[in-house]
Protein backbone atom coordinates (compact mmCIF):
# COMPACT_ATOMS: atom_id res chain seq x y z
CA UNK A 1 0.00 0.00 0.00
CA UNK A 2 2.83 2.40 -0.77
CA UNK A 3 1.45 5.94 -0.92
CA UNK A 4 2.56 9.53 -1.34
CA UNK A 5 2.83 12.03 1.52
CA UNK A 6 0.38 14.93 1.10
CA UNK A 7 1.63 18.54 1.25
CA UNK A 8 -0.46 21.37 2.79
CA UNK A 9 -3.01 23.24 0.70
CA UNK A 10 -1.49 25.80 -1.62
CA UNK A 11 -3.06 29.06 -2.73
CA UNK A 12 -3.12 27.63 -6.23
CA UNK A 13 -5.71 28.76 -8.75
CA UNK A 14 -6.29 27.85 -12.42
CA UNK A 15 -3.85 29.18 -15.05
CA UNK A 16 -0.91 28.83 -12.69
CA UNK A 17 2.62 29.54 -13.88
CA UNK A 18 4.78 26.48 -14.38
CA UNK A 19 6.90 27.37 -11.33
CA UNK A 20 3.89 26.90 -9.04
CA UNK A 21 2.97 23.62 -10.69
CA UNK A 22 6.46 22.21 -10.27
CA UNK A 23 6.52 23.18 -6.58
CA UNK A 24 3.65 20.80 -5.79
CA UNK A 25 5.07 17.26 -5.62
CA UNK A 26 1.69 15.68 -6.38
CA UNK A 27 1.20 17.67 -9.60
CA UNK A 28 4.81 17.16 -10.66
CA UNK A 29 4.57 13.42 -10.06
CA UNK A 30 1.27 13.23 -11.94
CA UNK A 31 2.78 14.98 -14.97
CA UNK A 32 5.74 12.62 -15.03
CA UNK A 33 3.61 9.50 -14.65
CA UNK A 34 1.13 10.71 -17.27
CA UNK A 35 3.96 11.11 -19.76
CA UNK A 36 5.37 7.70 -18.84
CA UNK A 37 2.01 6.01 -19.39
CA UNK A 38 0.74 7.85 -22.48
CA UNK A 39 4.01 9.06 -24.02
CA UNK A 40 2.72 12.61 -24.20
CA UNK A 41 2.66 15.62 -21.89
CA UNK A 42 -0.44 16.92 -20.18
CA UNK A 43 -1.85 19.94 -21.97
CA UNK A 44 -2.12 23.23 -20.10
CA UNK A 45 -5.88 22.73 -19.87
CA UNK A 46 -5.46 19.22 -18.46
CA UNK A 47 -2.88 20.41 -15.94
CA UNK A 48 -5.04 23.29 -14.71
CA UNK A 49 -8.03 20.99 -14.41
CA UNK A 50 -5.96 18.50 -12.41
CA UNK A 51 -4.70 21.28 -10.13
CA UNK A 52 -8.26 22.34 -9.32
CA UNK A 53 -9.23 18.75 -8.53
CA UNK A 54 -6.18 18.23 -6.33
CA UNK A 55 -6.95 21.45 -4.45
CA UNK A 56 -10.51 20.29 -3.68
CA UNK A 57 -9.20 16.91 -2.52
CA UNK A 58 -6.62 18.66 -0.33
CA UNK A 59 -9.39 20.81 1.15
CA UNK A 60 -11.35 17.66 1.98
CA UNK A 61 -8.17 16.11 3.37
CA UNK A 62 -7.53 19.05 5.71
CA UNK A 63 -11.26 19.29 6.57
CA UNK A 64 -11.88 22.72 5.10
CA UNK A 65 -15.35 23.60 6.42
CA UNK A 66 -16.58 25.33 3.27
CA UNK A 67 -15.86 22.49 0.84
CA UNK A 68 -16.85 19.82 3.35
CA UNK A 69 -20.26 21.42 3.84
CA UNK A 70 -20.96 20.54 0.21
CA UNK A 71 -20.56 16.83 1.04
CA UNK A 72 -22.66 16.60 4.23
CA UNK A 73 -26.03 15.64 2.74
CA UNK A 74 -26.69 12.33 4.51
CA UNK A 75 -29.92 11.81 2.57
CA UNK A 76 -27.98 11.94 -0.70
CA UNK A 77 -25.38 9.38 0.37
CA UNK A 78 -27.99 6.98 1.66
CA UNK A 79 -30.19 7.43 -1.43
CA UNK A 80 -27.43 6.27 -3.79
CA UNK A 81 -26.51 3.30 -1.60
CA UNK A 82 -28.06 -0.15 -1.47
CA UNK A 83 -29.46 0.18 2.05
CA UNK A 84 -26.27 1.42 3.72
CA UNK A 85 -26.28 4.16 6.37
CA UNK A 86 -24.40 7.36 7.19
CA UNK A 87 -24.16 8.71 10.74
CA UNK A 88 -22.64 12.10 11.43
CA UNK A 89 -21.03 11.26 14.79
CA UNK A 90 -22.96 8.91 17.06
CA UNK A 91 -23.27 10.50 20.49
CA UNK A 92 -22.25 7.99 23.16
CA UNK A 93 -22.42 8.93 26.82
CA UNK A 94 -19.54 8.05 29.09
CA UNK A 95 -21.26 5.01 30.55
CA UNK A 96 -22.01 3.57 27.10
CA UNK A 97 -18.48 4.33 25.95
CA UNK A 98 -16.98 2.57 28.95
CA UNK A 99 -19.26 -0.43 28.45
CA UNK A 100 -18.29 -0.70 24.79
CA UNK A 101 -14.61 -0.61 25.75
CA UNK A 102 -15.17 -3.25 28.42
CA UNK A 103 -17.02 -5.47 25.95
CA UNK A 104 -14.12 -5.19 23.51
CA UNK A 105 -11.73 -6.15 26.30
CA UNK A 106 -13.79 -9.17 27.28
CA UNK A 107 -14.00 -10.21 23.64
CA UNK A 108 -10.20 -10.30 23.52
CA UNK A 109 -9.93 -12.11 26.85
CA UNK A 110 -12.44 -14.82 25.96
CA UNK A 111 -11.38 -15.36 22.37
CA UNK A 112 -9.72 -18.69 21.63
CA UNK A 113 -6.17 -17.48 21.07
CA UNK A 114 -4.82 -20.69 19.55
CA UNK A 115 -5.69 -19.58 16.03
CA UNK A 116 -4.11 -16.18 16.52
CA UNK A 117 -0.97 -17.70 17.99
CA UNK A 118 -0.82 -20.01 14.99
CA UNK A 119 -1.10 -16.99 12.70
CA UNK A 120 1.68 -15.19 14.55
CA UNK A 121 3.99 -18.16 14.01
CA UNK A 122 3.02 -18.34 10.32
CA UNK A 123 3.63 -14.61 9.84
CA UNK A 124 7.02 -14.88 11.53
CA UNK A 125 8.03 -17.75 9.26
CA UNK A 126 6.37 -16.83 5.95
CA UNK A 127 5.63 -13.13 6.33
CA UNK A 128 1.88 -13.54 5.78
CA UNK A 129 -1.24 -15.52 6.66
CA UNK A 130 -4.93 -15.75 5.78
CA UNK A 131 -7.28 -15.66 8.75
CA UNK A 132 -10.70 -17.14 8.12
CA UNK A 133 -13.46 -15.33 9.97
CA UNK A 134 -16.78 -16.72 11.15
CA UNK A 135 -20.18 -15.03 11.09
CA UNK A 136 -20.45 -11.49 12.41
CA UNK A 137 -22.70 -11.29 15.46
CA UNK A 138 -25.09 -8.47 16.40
CA UNK A 139 -23.62 -6.30 19.15
CA UNK A 140 -26.31 -3.65 18.97
CA UNK A 141 -27.22 -4.32 22.59
CA UNK A 142 -23.64 -4.56 23.81
CA UNK A 143 -23.76 -8.33 24.12
CA UNK A 144 -20.61 -10.38 23.87
CA UNK A 145 -21.22 -13.76 22.28
CA UNK A 146 -18.28 -15.25 20.45
CA UNK A 147 -17.33 -18.81 19.61
CA UNK A 148 -14.30 -20.15 17.81
CA UNK A 149 -13.13 -23.29 16.12
CA UNK A 150 -9.68 -24.62 15.41
CA UNK A 151 -9.54 -23.01 11.97
CA UNK A 152 -11.65 -19.86 12.24
CA UNK A 153 -11.96 -16.82 14.45
CA UNK A 154 -15.42 -15.42 15.12
CA UNK A 155 -15.88 -11.70 15.55
CA UNK A 156 -18.47 -9.48 17.12
CA UNK A 157 -19.90 -6.83 14.83
CA UNK A 158 -21.09 -3.47 16.10
CA UNK A 159 -24.05 -3.10 13.75
CA UNK A 160 -26.48 -0.28 13.13
CA UNK A 161 -30.14 -1.14 12.92
CA UNK A 162 -31.19 -4.73 12.36
CA UNK A 163 -28.57 -7.45 12.26
CA UNK A 164 -27.38 -8.28 8.77
CA UNK A 165 -25.56 -11.40 7.70
CA UNK A 166 -22.23 -11.24 5.97
CA UNK A 167 -23.49 -12.04 2.49
CA UNK A 168 -26.11 -9.29 2.58
CA UNK A 169 -23.56 -6.66 3.63
CA UNK A 170 -21.09 -7.71 0.93
CA UNK A 171 -23.81 -7.51 -1.72
CA UNK A 172 -24.86 -4.07 -0.45
CA UNK A 173 -21.25 -2.87 -0.55
CA UNK A 174 -20.81 -4.25 -4.07
CA UNK A 175 -23.99 -2.56 -5.30
CA UNK A 176 -23.20 0.70 -3.53
CA UNK A 177 -19.75 0.92 -5.12
CA UNK A 178 -21.41 0.39 -8.50
CA UNK A 179 -23.85 3.21 -7.68
CA UNK A 180 -20.99 5.47 -6.59
CA UNK A 181 -19.33 4.85 -9.94
CA UNK A 182 -22.53 5.85 -11.73
CA UNK A 183 -22.52 9.07 -9.71
CA UNK A 184 -18.89 9.74 -10.66
CA UNK A 185 -17.24 8.78 -7.35
CA UNK A 186 -14.32 6.34 -7.01
CA UNK A 187 -14.70 3.27 -4.75
CA UNK A 188 -12.91 4.88 -1.78
CA UNK A 189 -16.11 6.85 -1.10
CA UNK A 190 -17.47 3.61 0.39
CA UNK A 191 -15.73 4.83 3.57
CA UNK A 192 -18.51 7.39 3.99
CA UNK A 193 -20.83 4.59 5.12
CA UNK A 194 -21.33 3.25 8.66
CA UNK A 195 -21.26 -0.42 7.72
CA UNK A 196 -17.64 -0.29 6.61
CA UNK A 197 -16.64 1.15 9.99
CA UNK A 198 -19.11 -0.53 12.36
CA UNK A 199 -19.38 -3.98 10.79
CA UNK A 200 -15.88 -4.49 9.41
CA UNK A 201 -13.10 -2.13 10.46
CA UNK A 202 -13.96 -1.95 14.15
CA UNK A 203 -13.62 -5.73 14.49
CA UNK A 204 -10.12 -5.70 13.04
CA UNK A 205 -8.80 -3.96 16.15
CA UNK A 206 -9.62 -7.05 18.26
CA UNK A 207 -7.78 -9.31 15.83
CA UNK A 208 -4.71 -7.10 15.53
CA UNK A 209 -4.55 -6.46 19.27
CA UNK A 210 -3.78 -10.17 19.53
CA UNK A 211 -1.54 -10.39 16.47
CA UNK A 212 0.56 -7.43 17.65
CA UNK A 213 0.24 -8.29 21.35
CA UNK A 214 -0.97 -4.78 22.13
CA UNK A 215 -4.45 -3.83 23.39
CA UNK A 216 -3.92 -0.24 22.22
CA UNK A 217 -3.10 -0.80 18.54
CA UNK A 218 -3.42 2.05 16.09
CA UNK A 219 -4.84 1.87 12.61
CA UNK A 220 -2.89 4.12 10.25
CA UNK A 221 -4.81 6.71 8.23
CA UNK A 222 -3.77 5.09 4.93
CA UNK A 223 -7.01 3.34 3.97
CA UNK A 224 -7.89 2.28 0.46
CA UNK A 225 -10.61 0.53 -1.51
CA UNK A 226 -10.19 -1.31 -4.81
CA UNK A 227 -12.93 -2.22 -7.26
CA UNK A 228 -11.44 -4.05 -10.23
CA UNK A 229 -12.89 -4.26 -13.73
CA UNK A 230 -12.58 -6.81 -16.48
CA UNK A 231 -9.88 -5.52 -18.85
CA UNK A 232 -10.55 -4.66 -22.50
CA UNK A 233 -7.20 -6.25 -23.42
CA UNK A 234 -5.29 -9.08 -21.76
CA UNK A 235 -1.58 -9.80 -21.82
CA UNK A 236 0.32 -13.01 -21.10
CA UNK A 237 3.61 -12.25 -19.34
CA UNK A 238 6.36 -14.83 -19.57
CA UNK A 239 7.56 -14.43 -15.98
CA UNK A 240 6.29 -12.83 -12.78
CA UNK A 241 8.94 -10.14 -13.03
CA UNK A 242 7.73 -9.38 -16.57
CA UNK A 243 4.22 -9.13 -15.17
CA UNK A 244 5.27 -6.62 -12.54
CA UNK A 245 7.25 -4.53 -15.02
CA UNK A 246 4.35 -4.47 -17.47
CA UNK A 247 2.77 -1.03 -17.72
CA UNK A 248 -0.45 -2.49 -19.16
CA UNK A 249 -2.26 -1.01 -22.11
CA UNK A 250 -2.40 2.74 -22.60
CA UNK A 251 -6.17 2.94 -22.88
CA UNK A 252 -8.33 5.11 -20.68
CA UNK A 253 -10.55 2.15 -19.75
CA UNK A 254 -7.56 0.43 -18.19
CA UNK A 255 -6.60 3.42 -16.05
CA UNK A 256 -9.10 4.15 -13.27
CA UNK A 257 -9.14 4.94 -9.59
CA UNK A 258 -9.58 1.69 -7.72
CA UNK A 259 -7.55 -0.46 -10.12
CA UNK A 260 -5.25 -3.20 -8.90
CA UNK A 261 -1.80 -2.22 -7.66
CA UNK A 262 -0.29 -4.88 -9.89
CA UNK A 263 3.39 -3.98 -9.71
CA UNK A 264 5.47 -5.64 -7.00
CA UNK A 265 6.41 -3.48 -4.05
CA UNK A 266 7.14 -3.36 -0.35
CA UNK A 267 5.20 -0.83 1.68
CA UNK A 268 8.08 -0.25 4.08
CA UNK A 269 11.66 -1.20 4.69
CA UNK A 270 12.17 -4.14 7.02
CA UNK A 271 13.67 -1.77 9.60
CA UNK A 272 10.51 0.35 9.71
CA UNK A 273 8.10 -2.45 10.61
CA UNK A 274 10.29 -4.69 12.77
CA UNK A 275 12.18 -4.42 16.00
CA UNK A 276 15.72 -4.83 14.68
CA UNK A 277 16.98 -6.34 17.94
CA UNK A 278 14.24 -8.98 18.35
CA UNK A 279 13.12 -9.28 14.68
CA UNK A 280 9.50 -9.04 15.92
CA UNK A 281 7.11 -7.25 13.55
CA UNK A 282 5.63 -4.00 14.88
CA UNK A 283 2.99 -3.42 12.20
CA UNK A 284 0.88 -5.51 9.83
CA UNK A 285 -1.12 -4.90 6.69
CA UNK A 286 -4.77 -5.93 6.66
CA UNK A 287 -6.44 -6.69 3.31
CA UNK A 288 -10.07 -7.85 3.12
CA UNK A 289 -12.02 -8.90 -0.01
CA UNK A 290 -15.62 -7.64 0.16
CA UNK A 291 -17.20 -8.89 -3.06
CA UNK A 292 -19.54 -11.84 -2.33
CA UNK A 293 -17.35 -14.61 -3.82
CA UNK A 294 -14.10 -13.30 -2.33
CA UNK A 295 -10.66 -13.19 -3.94
CA UNK A 296 -9.76 -15.77 -6.61
CA UNK A 297 -7.04 -16.36 -9.18
CA UNK A 298 -9.43 -15.10 -11.84
CA UNK A 299 -10.66 -11.87 -10.24
CA UNK A 300 -7.41 -10.41 -8.88
CA UNK A 301 -6.41 -11.96 -5.56
CA UNK A 302 -3.34 -10.74 -3.70
CA UNK A 303 0.09 -12.22 -4.50
CA UNK A 304 2.94 -12.41 -2.01
CA UNK A 305 6.52 -13.67 -2.02
CA UNK A 306 7.16 -15.72 1.14
CA UNK A 307 10.21 -14.78 3.19
CA UNK A 308 11.99 -18.02 2.32
CA UNK A 309 12.14 -17.05 -1.37
CA UNK A 310 13.18 -13.43 -0.80
CA UNK A 311 16.96 -13.11 -0.64
CA UNK A 312 16.71 -9.42 0.25
CA UNK A 313 13.91 -9.51 2.85
CA UNK A 314 16.20 -8.88 5.84
CA UNK A 315 18.83 -6.90 3.94
CA UNK A 316 17.12 -3.50 4.20
CA UNK A 317 20.30 -1.62 3.24
CA UNK A 318 20.65 -3.40 -0.12
CA UNK A 319 19.53 -1.45 -3.18
CA UNK A 320 17.35 -4.39 -4.27
CA UNK A 321 15.41 -4.33 -0.99
CA UNK A 322 13.05 -1.59 -2.17
CA UNK A 323 13.60 -2.15 -5.93
CA UNK A 324 11.44 -5.26 -5.95
CA UNK A 325 11.36 -5.60 -9.72
CA UNK A 326 15.10 -6.30 -9.54
CA UNK A 327 14.53 -8.71 -6.67
CA UNK A 328 12.06 -10.69 -8.78
CA UNK A 329 14.35 -10.57 -11.80
CA UNK A 330 17.12 -11.99 -9.61
CA UNK A 331 14.79 -14.85 -8.63
CA UNK A 332 13.80 -15.47 -12.24
CA UNK A 333 17.43 -15.62 -13.36
CA UNK A 334 18.26 -18.00 -10.53
CA UNK A 335 15.34 -20.27 -11.45
CA UNK A 336 16.42 -20.37 -15.07
CA UNK A 337 19.86 -21.60 -14.02
CA UNK A 338 18.31 -24.28 -11.85
CA UNK A 339 16.07 -25.43 -14.71
CA UNK A 340 19.13 -25.84 -16.93
CA UNK A 341 20.37 -28.42 -14.44
CA UNK A 342 16.95 -30.14 -14.43
CA UNK A 343 16.36 -29.08 -10.81
CA UNK A 344 12.72 -28.76 -9.84
CA UNK A 345 11.84 -25.26 -8.75
CA UNK A 346 9.02 -23.98 -6.56
CA UNK A 347 7.14 -20.87 -7.75
CA UNK A 348 8.23 -18.00 -5.57
CA UNK A 349 4.85 -16.29 -5.41
CA UNK A 350 1.78 -17.40 -3.49
CA UNK A 351 -1.81 -16.40 -4.30
CA UNK A 352 -3.95 -15.46 -1.31
CA UNK A 353 -7.25 -17.03 -2.37
CA UNK A 354 -9.90 -16.46 0.27
CA UNK A 355 -13.58 -15.89 1.02
CA UNK A 356 -15.28 -12.52 1.40
CA UNK A 357 -14.51 -11.07 4.81
CA UNK A 358 -11.40 -13.17 5.44
CA UNK A 359 -8.27 -11.30 6.50
CA UNK A 360 -5.15 -11.45 4.36
CA UNK A 361 -2.38 -10.08 6.55
CA UNK A 362 1.34 -9.63 5.98
CA UNK A 363 4.30 -7.63 7.23
CA UNK A 364 4.59 -4.35 5.26
CA UNK A 365 8.12 -5.25 4.14
CA UNK A 366 6.90 -8.39 2.32
CA UNK A 367 6.91 -8.21 -1.49
CA UNK A 368 3.33 -8.22 -2.73
CA UNK A 369 1.08 -7.05 -5.55
CA UNK A 370 -2.56 -7.20 -6.55
CA UNK A 371 -3.58 -9.67 -9.21
CA UNK A 372 -5.21 -8.81 -12.51
CA UNK A 373 -8.92 -9.23 -13.07
CA UNK A 374 -9.43 -11.58 -16.03
CA UNK A 375 -12.16 -11.44 -18.61
CA UNK A 376 -13.53 -14.84 -17.61
CA UNK A 377 -13.89 -14.08 -13.89
CA UNK A 378 -17.31 -14.54 -12.27
CA UNK A 379 -17.15 -11.15 -10.57
CA UNK A 380 -14.31 -8.61 -10.22
CA UNK A 381 -12.63 -8.28 -6.86
CA UNK A 382 -13.54 -5.55 -4.36
CA UNK A 383 -11.29 -5.10 -1.33
CA UNK A 384 -10.25 -2.68 1.37
CA UNK A 385 -6.91 -2.42 3.15
CA UNK A 386 -5.39 -0.72 6.14
CA UNK A 387 -2.31 -0.99 8.36
CA UNK A 388 -2.23 -1.67 12.11
CA UNK A 389 0.75 -0.96 14.35
CA UNK A 390 1.73 -1.26 17.98
CA UNK A 391 0.93 1.90 19.92
CA UNK A 392 4.59 2.62 20.66
CA UNK A 393 5.85 1.85 17.15
CA UNK A 394 6.88 4.59 14.76
CA UNK A 395 4.17 5.91 12.49
CA UNK A 396 4.57 4.84 8.88
CA UNK A 397 5.37 7.41 6.22
CA UNK A 398 4.40 5.64 3.02
CA UNK A 399 6.01 6.61 -0.22
CA UNK A 400 8.65 8.97 1.21
CA UNK A 401 11.90 9.09 -0.73
CA UNK A 402 13.85 7.31 1.98
CA UNK A 403 10.90 5.31 3.28
CA UNK A 404 11.54 6.53 6.81
CA UNK A 405 9.10 6.38 9.68
CA UNK A 406 8.30 9.02 12.28
CA UNK A 407 7.30 9.11 15.90
CA UNK A 408 3.50 9.12 16.30
CA UNK A 409 3.35 12.63 17.75
CA UNK A 410 6.21 14.26 15.84
CA UNK A 411 6.00 16.68 12.93
CA UNK A 412 8.45 15.72 10.18
CA UNK A 413 6.99 18.04 7.54
CA UNK A 414 8.46 21.51 7.96
CA UNK A 415 6.12 22.98 5.33
CA UNK A 416 2.94 21.84 7.08
CA UNK A 417 1.45 24.26 9.59
CA UNK A 418 0.34 23.07 13.02
CA UNK A 419 -3.27 23.82 12.02
CA UNK A 420 -2.94 21.66 8.91
CA UNK A 421 -1.44 18.81 10.92
CA UNK A 422 -4.25 18.96 13.48
CA UNK A 423 -6.88 18.71 10.74
CA UNK A 424 -5.32 16.00 8.61
CA UNK A 425 -6.50 12.37 8.99
CA UNK A 426 -4.92 10.79 12.04
CA UNK A 427 -4.12 7.22 13.07
CA UNK A 428 -7.01 6.02 15.23
CA UNK A 429 -7.80 3.44 17.89
CA UNK A 430 -10.89 1.30 18.28
CA UNK A 431 -12.49 3.71 20.76
CA UNK A 432 -12.42 6.46 18.10
CA UNK A 433 -14.50 4.65 15.49
CA UNK A 434 -17.96 5.71 16.71
CA UNK A 435 -16.83 9.33 17.04
CA UNK A 436 -15.78 9.80 13.41
CA UNK A 437 -17.69 12.63 11.76
CA UNK A 438 -18.55 12.80 8.07
CA UNK A 439 -15.79 15.42 7.72
CA UNK A 440 -13.23 13.03 9.19
CA UNK A 441 -14.40 10.18 6.96
CA UNK A 442 -14.07 12.48 3.95
CA UNK A 443 -10.53 13.28 5.08
CA UNK A 444 -9.62 9.58 4.94
CA UNK A 445 -11.29 9.29 1.54
CA UNK A 446 -9.39 12.28 0.13
CA UNK A 447 -6.12 10.92 1.51
CA UNK A 448 -6.79 7.58 -0.16
CA UNK A 449 -7.27 9.21 -3.56
CA UNK A 450 -4.30 11.57 -3.36
CA UNK A 451 -1.87 9.20 -1.64
CA UNK A 452 -2.30 6.47 -4.23
CA UNK A 453 -2.70 8.77 -7.24
CA UNK A 454 0.61 7.52 -8.65
CA UNK A 455 -1.18 4.29 -9.58
CA UNK A 456 -3.68 6.15 -11.82
CA UNK A 457 -2.14 9.20 -13.53
CA UNK A 458 -4.50 12.09 -14.18
CA UNK A 459 -7.15 10.89 -11.68
CA UNK A 460 -9.26 9.41 -14.50
CA UNK A 461 -13.07 9.58 -14.29
CA UNK A 462 -13.06 11.83 -11.20
CA UNK A 463 -14.23 15.05 -12.81
CA UNK A 464 -13.96 18.61 -11.55
CA UNK A 465 -17.72 18.98 -11.94
CA UNK A 466 -18.34 15.98 -9.67
CA UNK A 467 -15.96 17.25 -6.99
CA UNK A 468 -17.57 20.72 -7.04
CA UNK A 469 -21.09 19.30 -6.73
CA UNK A 470 -20.29 17.18 -3.69
CA UNK A 471 -23.32 15.37 -2.27
CA UNK A 472 -25.85 16.56 -4.83
CA UNK A 473 -27.24 14.90 -7.93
Amino acid sequence: MASLAIPPITNATPNLPSSTTSSNPIIKQQQELYFSKYNENMSTEQTNNLIERIIILQQLYFQDTIIQSQYNDIEYWESISDGLHVSNHTELNTADDDKNNNDATRTNQHRNKDNILSSISTINNQGYDVIELGEMKDNNKNKTNTTTTATTVNITAKTTGNNKNNQQIYEQIQNTIANLKQEGFPPSFIFIYDEIWYNIIINMFDIYALLLDDENVYMESDLNCWSLRRPPITTTPTTLSDNNNNNNTSTTSNNYIGQSFNQSHRDMKYSNCHNIDTEAFTSLNCWIPLNPIGATSQNGCMNVVPIEHDDFFYDYTHVYHMQTNKTLQFMDDNNKELMKDNIDITPYNHELICKAGDICTWVPSLIHWGGQCKQECIEPRISIAMTFRKCNAKQSVYGSSNNDAKEPSSNNNDTTTKKDEDNEPQPIQQKDIYNLTISQRLGYIAKSIISYAHWYPGLPELTLERLKKGSSH
